[in-house]
């Protein structure tokens, strides 16, 4: 930008400095016609006049490639304007996405732990309770040996979804590793432990046989204390918690796609709801039937449906004829 600015000055510069040697040389021409002793020579005056209009039509010509270069260094100026905008809004995006990850889009490991700082010192400036809870998605590093790595990150997808559905707008979610995940509570009303038994313990389906459930730890913050005692408070909840959860029941489970058979990927759980809504129940009426909560079933529904790539009632009732889940 500088050097286009000083171009102009250059371009401007010249013009002002030719025209006016022009301009000089037109009023020398008219001055030695004046004190000529041949100014009365008919040949005189009309060189006189030929070179006058030559140095005048030489002054338009150069004003008008001076005219025509400002306009094509404007052209190139707000071009260079607008790239540099382009620029800086892309620098801007690109900050900003550096601190999401890119599975999840949660909070990555790294801006997590600024984020943590930060809300505590929120918590300690405005005496505000602060909860953080641990999540660790169990054996998903079971899921990219035996399975590869894309199942293994769509199984952390689903967590993910399932994870978001369940917290506040306010509440923080960090995807810490490939199964680790940080949630911040900052002014909960509830405690972490009632979260999770909203979350759930959330069981992955791969195939027929290996299954992958949750656990997880959470700490309250305690005024002066470190990141790191708190977040150790929570983990060793967390391996405390890993005991008990083969005896936890009622476990919903989420299949992970990629298999031939969309029945097969489908949990008992999801085949109730699915013959239910079958059968013209309304959401209400499922949760009532299956003694679950409302917003439960309408997750229920709502899964099936992108599971199964149905987006109406009516197609989930001709898939359950078709493939034999309520009599035709």
């Amino acid at each position: 930008m500088r050097k286009i600015a000083n171009r102009q000055w250059w371009l401007w510069g010249t013009a002002v400095t030719v025209v006016f040697f022009l301009v000089l040389g037109i009023v020398s021409f008219a001055f030695s016609g004046v004190v000529s002793e041949q100014s009365d020579s008919e040949w005189y005056r009309t060189n006189l006049n030929l070179s006058i209009r030559s140095l005048v039509g030489l002054i338009l010509l150069f004003g008008l490639f001076i005219i025509y270069h400002q306009f094509q260094t404007h052209k190139i100026e707000a071009k260079v304007r607008q790239q540099i905008t382009i620029l800086g809004e892309a620098q801007q995006d690109a900050a900003k996405s550096s601190g999401r990850d890119n599975i999840t889009g949660f909070f990555n490991r790294n801006f997590g732990q600024q984020r943590l700082l930060e809300e505590m010192a929120r918590s300690q400036r405005n005496n505000k309770r602060l909860s953080i809870l641990r999540v660790d998605l169990d054996a998903v590093r079971n899921i990219d040996n035996k399975l590869g790595p894309a199942l293994g990150n769509q199984a952390i997808q689903l967590f993910a979804e399932h994870l978001k559905s369940n917290i506040r707008v306010i509440d923080v979610a960090i995807h810490r590793d490939r199964g680790e995940f940080l949630v911040l509570l900052p002014e909960c009303g509830v405690s972490a432990e009632e979260i999770v038994s909203r979350i759930n313990q959330v069981r992955f389906a791969l195939g027929d046989k290996d299954k992958t459930e949750f656990a997880a730890g959470w700490a309250d913050y305690v005024k002066g204390e470190p990141p790191h005692a708190l977040l150790f408070r929570a983990e060793s909840m967390l391996q405390s918690n890993k005991q008990s959860v083969d005896d936890a029941s009622d476990i919903e489970q989420i299949t992970v796609s990629g298999f031939d058979d969309p029945v097969a990927t489908l949990t008992t759980r999801e085949r109730e709801v699915l013959k239910l809504l079958a059968a013209g129940k309304s959401n209400k009426e499922i949760a009532s039937c299956l003694n679950i909560a409302l917003r439960t079933a309408e997750n229920h529904r709502h899964r099936l449906m992108v599971r199964l790539n149905i987006h109406s009632e009516g197609g989930l009732i001709r898939f359950a004829i078709r493939n034999k889940i309520i009599p035709a």
